[in-house]
C-alpha cells in the first residue's frame, strides 16, 4: 500500500519525515536480514557457530522487519483516512 500523491501534498513536513523514516527502517531490515540469509546459503552446511549466529539473526531481523512493516502499513492506513 503506497501514499497517493494528494496525501503527501496534504501532509506536514513531520507527517512527511516519519513516512520517510519508516519506509527507510523497513528497507534497512529487509536487506540486512536477505544479507545474512544469503550467508547462510554461501557457507557449507556445517554446524558450527557462525552459521548458528547468522541464523538467529535473520530469525531476528525478520521479526525487526514484521513490526517495521506493520508500523508502516498502519501509518499509511491513517494518513489515507485523515486525509480522504
Amino acid at each position: 500500500m503506497n501514499v497517493s500523491k494528494y496525501t503527501l501534498k496534504q501532509m506536514s513536513i513531520y507527517e512527511k519525515f516519519k513516512y520517510w523514516i519508516l519506509e527507510r527502517r523497513v528497507k534497512k531490515n529487509l536487506r540486512k536480514m536477505e544479507y545474512y540469509i544469503s550467508q547462510n546459503k554461501a557457507i557449507e552446511y556445517t554446524m558450527n557457530k557462525k552459521i548458528l549466529k547468522n541464523i538467529n539473526k535473520a530469525y531476528m531481523y525478520e521479526e525487526l522487519l514484521i513490526r517495521s512493516d506493520t508500523d508502516l502499513f498502519e501509518f499509511q492506513r491513517k494518513m489515507s483516512i485523515k486525509y480522504a
